[in-house]
């Protein structure tokens, strides 16, 4: 019931009610738009196993997958580091 009182209210000063949400939001315009962008970042990763010149060193399929998901899981775990996160 006492959400439409306070509607009621709204309806009877809707010019107050408009004037105040417009009032608002400029300011909030005047206030945001000219900040720069905090959380703005690029960056580029190159996962791959190292090249080998002998086919003694050649790395096999099998090798490859287990490894990926073991470099993967390393950046990983690097990345919800708390010195990562300290710095970040």
């Amino acid at each position: 019931m006492e959400l439409t009182r306070y509607l009621h209210i709204v309806r009877r000063r809707r010019g107050i009610a408009l004037s105040a949400f417009a009032v608002t939001a400029v300011a909030t315009l005047i206030l945001v738009l000219p900040q720069p962008w905090v959380y703005e970042s690029t960056g580029t990763m190159l996962v791959r196993p190292r090249a080998s010149s002998t086919p003694a060193e050649t790395v096999d399929a099998s090798d490859l997958l287990i490894r990926g998901v073991k470099i993967g899981a390393t950046y990983a775990t690097i990345a919800r580091s708390d010195l990562i996160r300290d710095r970040a």
